[in-house]
């Protein structure tokens, strides 16, 4: 009788563990997933901005960040505000640090997730350098590179190539860009 009882609670702990394991397949899954709600914790860009002959060399980095992203069924919203520092030079000279505010920042777009890299129509951060929008000229669609770090947080790297007449002149700008987010 002992032996019947003793296998019978081996079976049963056995059942438990493994029906234990399949729950947290399932929930590790759902972390990993792009959907759903996300904090900024990070941001940085590099960009080369010609105009007119004139190159601009920038670095930016996010000073404050308190805000947020959603993706949900291809489509994403992002709301809040930030503070960008830039530092620059332009033939050798650093032009003096600025400080962007971008409050009550609201935009939208769509999104395809391809695996490793999304398709982005619509910008996720504004930047601007030396009182020029990079941002604007981005029109259509972008392609970032993502991935989930071993904390859960989502991070995104984009390099891009932009050339446009803006005002009748000739803007290209080469942009490297990288965020990272915290799930809400």
């Amino acid at each position: 009788m002992q032996i019947i009882k003793t296998t019978l609670l081996a079976i049963s702990l056995s059942l438990l563990f493994i029906s234990c394991g399949g729950d947290e397949d399932d929930n590790n899954m759902n972390l990993t997933g792009l959907e759903g709600e996300w904090t900024a914790i990070e941001f940085s860009a590099t960009t080369t901005t010609n105009s007119a002959g004139q190159v601009i060399n920038a670095q930016i980095e996010a000073t404050t960040l308190d805000y947020c992203l959603t993706l949900q069924d291809g489509e994403f919203q992002t709301n809040g505000s930030y503070i960008l520092s830039t530092d620059a030079t332009t033939s050798g000279i650093a032009i003096p640090t600025q400080t962007s505010n971008f409050d009550n920042v609201e935009g939208s777009g769509t999104y395809t997730d391809n695996g490793t890299s999304l398709e982005i129509d619509g910008t996720f951060f504004e930047i601007d350098v030396n009182g020029m929008s990079i941002t604007e000229v981005s029109n259509g669609p972008q392609t970032a590179e993502y991935s989930i770090d071993s904390n859960g947080n989502l991070v995104i790297v984009q390099n891009e190539s932009i050339s446009e007449i803006v005002q009748g002149i000739m803007l290209t700008a080469d942009v490297q860009s990288s965020s990272t987010w915290e799930r809400k």
